[in-house]
């Protein structure tokens, strides 16, 4: 794995708010009408959200049981 952090991927990660971000907000702003785009910025929003789409949906986060695990 560390054979593919080059100073090429080090610099992409440490310049990407500055050079990626607004392309990528572009994007989005350039999105159907009919698109919802939530941005989430920690893991606790994360956490939040997964929580509130798990009790809309009544998906749980644990992988489903198999029919041969009984």
């Amino acid at each position: 794995m560390y054979d593919r952090i080059t100073w090429n991927f080090i610099r992409y990660i440490w310049r990407y708010r500055k050079t990626m971000r607004p392309t990528i907000q572009q994007l989005f702003a350039e999105r159907r009408p009919d698109t919802t785009i939530i941005t989430l910025t920690s893991r606790r929003q994360t956490a939040r959200i997964l929580h509130r789409l798990q009790g809309e949906y009544g998906v749980s986060s644990a992988p489903a049981a198999s029919a041969n695990q009984q």
